[in-house]
């Protein structure tokens, strides 16, 4: 798994230039999340989190700091969401585990 280097000093259009194309492909891979492999997800996750760690630190309150921050927020809601539990699923777990 390769990960994000940044070079000192990057400026914001240099960030976005290298990266967007890859941001693009992940928000429409959210879209159908249960047709990509869990690996690939969550290897593209890790790097989505890298990038909004340095788009944090380095161009703090920039749009693309909200646009990357929005884009890990939905894959987080998205690769995490709660399955739907059957109602008695309480009384399963006080009875048998």
């Amino acid at each position: 798994m390769k990960f994000n280097t940044f070079p000192p000093g990057m400026n914001q259009a240099s960030f976005i230039k290298k990266n967007l194309k890859r941001w693009e492909q992940f928000e429409d891979s959210l879209d159908d999340i249960s047709a990509h492999d869990a690996d690939q997800l969550a290897a593209l996750y890790l790097q989505l989190t890298d990038d909004l760690a340095y788009a944090r630190t380095h161009f703090k309150g920039g749009e693309i700091t909200q646009y990357l921050n929005n884009l890990a927020s939905k894959a987080h809601n998205s690769i995490y969401r709660n399955k739907r539990e059957k109602s008695n699923r309480i009384l399963h777990f006080w009875k048998y585990e």
